[in-house]
């Protein structure tokens, strides 16, 4: 016997449905907070300057969006990345993407449920930490995935420094969480270990207490050319 609520909140670590909503949620919100900046300013007759606010605004978003679609092929790793780079803009958050960062759609031979738990997992956890730590002007998260030389590497950082000795040394185990939130949680590392090692990968983390954190996934892939590196390359 198991306790429902256990139950579902690992099945929605495991398949990834909390990333989507939130992904999902964060977007809306933006949305519904510029719409009502582009409303005030006509409110107040000020058409000119809602005028340069929508053009800055869809000027921005296109850029950043053509970028990831361009150098991200796969559409649900872009979709993660788009909704966790919302959620540090909400936050205050610095949101930093490897200008390099590429990444093919290799369904074939990973799916995207996998992807996506890694990589949201991640983000997710640097977020909090810098939540739980306290979000100070500087904050940032710093991500790059690049697809190269028969690999698929993942790097995630953040600069809350909040991981210790103790708390490396039991990363990965399954329930271990060093968070303060009261729901239940320390499944995420155990899920994206459990990944990796089914993937034949590894996964690192390197930090310095009170300074950085930083996550490392190596996937092995096929190191054979793929059609979508002669669109970019």
């Amino acid at each position: 016997m198991r306790d429902m609520s256990e139950l579902q909140a690992m099945a929605e670590e495991i398949t990834g449905v909390r990333t989507y909503v939130e992904s999902l949620r964060v977007q809306g919100h933006e949305f519904m907070n510029k719409l009502q900046a582009i409303s005030g300013l006509i409110q107040l007759r000020r058409y000119d300057r809602a005028i340069e606010f929508i053009a800055s605004e869809t000027d921005s978003r296109h850029s950043a969006t053509a970028f990831m679609t361009e150098r991200i092929k796969n559409a649900a790793v872009c979709g993660v990345l788009m909704g966790k780079a919302g959620r540090c803009r909400e936050l205050g958050i610095q949101f930093c993407l490897d200008p390099e960062s590429f990444c093919c759609d290799r369904g074939g031979e990973i799916n995207d449920r996998s992807l996506v738990i890694i990589v949201g997992n991640l983000l997710q956890n640097a977020i909090e930490a810098l939540e739980e730590k306290g979000i100070a002007p500087g904050a940032s998260v710093d991500f790059s995935i690049f697809d190269e030389s028969g690999h698929i590497l993942i790097s995630v950082c953040d600069n809350a420094g909040t991981l210790t000795d103790e708390g490396a040394s039991r990363l990965f185990e399954k329930g271990f969480t060093t968070k303060k939130k009261a729901e239940l949680s320390g499944f995420g590392l155990y899920n994206i270990k459990t990944i990796v090692d089914a993937l034949g990968g590894t996964i690192t983390a390197d930090y310095e207490t009170g300074n950085f954190t930083e996550f490392t996934v190596s996937l092995p892939v096929s190191s054979s050319a793929d059609p979508c590196l002669k669109e970019v390359f």
